[in-house]
């Protein structure tokens, strides 16, 4: 009983700080800094699997909610897409914390301002807590999988966004905006293994420390 009330004050922070973080960012509400790090105007800002797995994993913690005040179980479909919405939030905090933020020209803690503070931190660290500590379920191995694909779905997305406005081998930050190929184009050949191979480890810590069977 102590791990559900756990679970359910978690799961209402995570969907109450994605929410917010999605009005902030869409709304242009600023309470750190003026500056624009990883973030446009309007509804240009769903162009970001920051804020696309953030609302993903917002609406599973609501959805989760939801049955837990109906006093209905848990079922496995829901388990399993939170699971697939964990690893889409742990995804974006270490590619921001190893990746984005320590490349950058902007000072480390600039990637954790505004909105970015609740998609690139909070949220996810508070997801992750809820997910491994307080909402046990046995999964298959072969659920792992399933770990990979909102990011693959994604790259589908963004790779074909840069290749349609490639000029002379040349990717433009406009498009490139998480500045994986700043390298140029044929870093394309290691930067997607190593992203696959990112998200799949993620993917099985989190079923090797929450639901693989004892």
């Amino acid at each position: 009983m102590k791990h559900q009330k756990l679970a359910i004050l978690f799961n209402a922070l995570v969907f109450i700080l994605a929410l917010i973080g999605v009005v902030f960012m869409v709304c242009g509400i600023r309470f750190m800094t003026q500056q624009l790090i990883l973030e446009t105007s309007g509804w240009e800002n769903f162009k970001y699997f920051t804020v696309d797995s953030n609302i993903f994993v917002g609406m599973t913690s609501l959805i989760f909610l939801i049955y837990v005040f109906f006093k209905k179980e848990i079922p496995q479909w829901l388990h399993i897409l939170k699971f697939m919405a964990c690893v889409g939030v742990l995804l974006t905090f270490f590619v921001t914390a190893f990746f984005l933020a320590p490349t950058s020209k902007f000072p480390f803690f600039a990637f954790y301002q505004n909105s970015n503070l609740f998609f690139h931190f909070m949220v996810p660290v508070l997801s992750a807590i809820s997910f491994i500590f307080f909402e046990k379920r046995t999964m298959p191995y072969k659920m792992t999988f399933l770990g990979l694909v909102p990011m693959g779905i994604y790259a589908i997305f963004y790779m074909t966004s840069i290749f349609t406005h490639m000029e002379n081998h040349i990717v433009s930050p406009h498009y490139d905006f998480y500045g994986f190929l700043r390298a140029g184009a044929s870093s394309i050949y290691y930067v997607v293994p190593i992203v696959f191979l990112a998200t799949y480890g993620i993917s099985y810590f989190l079923w090797f420390v929450s639901c693989r069977k004892k």
